[in-house]
């Protein structure tokens, strides 16, 4: 009697560039307005503030310092909640996703287990914190996910996962 090998029988077919894009903004501009709540949460107004008085007082200096990464990681923190909830409540969706009909799953088709999705957004929010060459990173996932066969982004090879139409 011959076995078969179930996990590499299903070839599962890649969401869209398009759909991904869409769903990230979508993403984004959710998690921005929670962001912007975020930062008023912590630091009021005196951010605002800080910038209108004196705009040049906020820029590489102030980034570097305690409160530049304080805000970084916050920020960078709820991006992460976000997108790592979502996925595990909502079958690995976000609300972008699931409003542009995809979803992440294993390479093999199978649904993402939460050690999945944690190992995949923690590698996405990671690669963004990096100053400069997080905009690389963007790049090279842009390039993988519009012109390579599964169109899998840096963080979905190293997380064994990828993006595919929900059905």
């Amino acid at each position: 009697m011959q076995t078969i090998d179930v996990s590499s029988a299903y070839e599962p077919v890649p969401a869209t560039f398009f759909q991904r894009f869409f769903a990230w903004l979508l993403d984004r501009i959710i998690v921005f307005f929670i962001q912007i709540l975020i930062v008023f949460l912590f630091f009021g107004t005196s951010i605002l503030s800080a910038t209108v008085s004196d705009p040049e007082s906020f820029g590489f200096q102030a980034f570097f310092s305690g409160f530049g990464l304080l805000t970084l990681l916050l920020l960078s923190l709820a991006w992460f909640l976000y997108r790592y909830f979502t996925e595990i409540q909502m079958n690995g969706q976000t609300l972008g996703k699931r409003l542009l009909g995809i979803r992440v799953v294993k390479e093999n088709g199978l649904p993402a287990t939460s050690r999945d999705i944690l190992i995949r957004e923690l590698v996405f929010v990671l690669f963004g914190m990096i100053p400069y060459i997080s905009f690389f990173i963007l790049l090279a996932n842009a390039i993988l996910v519009a012109f390579v066969g599964k169109k899998q982004a840096l963080h979905d090879i190293i997380a064994k996962t990828m993006v595919v139409p929900a059905h």
